[in-house]
């Protein structure tokens, strides 16, 4: 599975989850663990290694636990603090749960599916599936540049058979006929200079013979 696209709902529950976090970078505390996110996934693509993403969520993982330490103690400062205890002083120990179930959310919504799909989100990014990525392998500028080239490749290559046809037929004429044949042949770039001159010296000494 760590080669194959995210499913249709992990990337709904994907989305779902970048939207959760919106609200949470509004309050502060999400901020540092969005940056850690980010950054991991930048790394990963960049250098095809989920090992950044695996490290970021080690390092989310010990932010979420003290900021929940954190929080759980503020609320033990604020009930001794107080006076007079009473249940808003008591609300304060329910602010270090918020931390845990965001470690939940963040392990269940992000984490596990990128690592199910390692290997192709390092690829191809969360977003992408099979399609999106064979349609953008045949895009409209490759398969200009291809049939550019291939024009200019029969351009280049049509004169073949002209020579095969033309040397097969060039024993049958006159010393005279042949080497007019091959200087045309040679202006129409069909022969090397190397080759004309090979063939006009062998005219030469054929001529010569008789």
């Amino acid at each position: 599975m760590q080669e194959k696209p995210l499913s249709s709902g992990q990337q709904t529950g994907m989305l779902i989850f970048i939207l959760m976090m919106i609200p949470a970078i509004g309050f502060g505390g999400g901020i540092l663990a969005a940056l850690l996110m980010v950054w991991g996934m930048i790394m990963a693509r960049r250098n095809q290694d989920f090992s950044y993403i695996r490290n970021t969520m080690i390092a989310i993982r010990w932010y979420l636990y003290l900021l929940a330490l954190g929080l759980f103690a503020t609320a033990v400062f604020l009930w001794i603090d107080s006076y007079t205890p009473g249940m808003e002083e008591l609300g304060f120990f329910l602010m270090p749960v918020i931390p845990l179930i965001s470690l939940v959310l963040v392990r269940v919504m992000f984490y596990e599916p990128l690592l199910e799909h390692s290997d192709w989100v390092i690829k191809h990014g969360i977003f992408s599936n099979e399609h999106s990525v064979q349609r953008g392998n045949t895009s409209i500028g490759q398969g200009f540049i291809s049939r550019l080239f291939s024009r200019k490749t029969t351009a280049v290559s049509s004169p073949a058979p002209e020579q095969t046809v033309t040397t097969a037929s060039i024993a049958e004429n006159s010393p005279v006929d042949e080497l007019e044949r091959w200087v045309r042949l040679r202006d129409a770039n069909a022969i090397s200079e190397e080759e004309y001159l090979q063939a006009k010296q062998a005219l030469m000494q054929r001529m010569t013979n008789t």
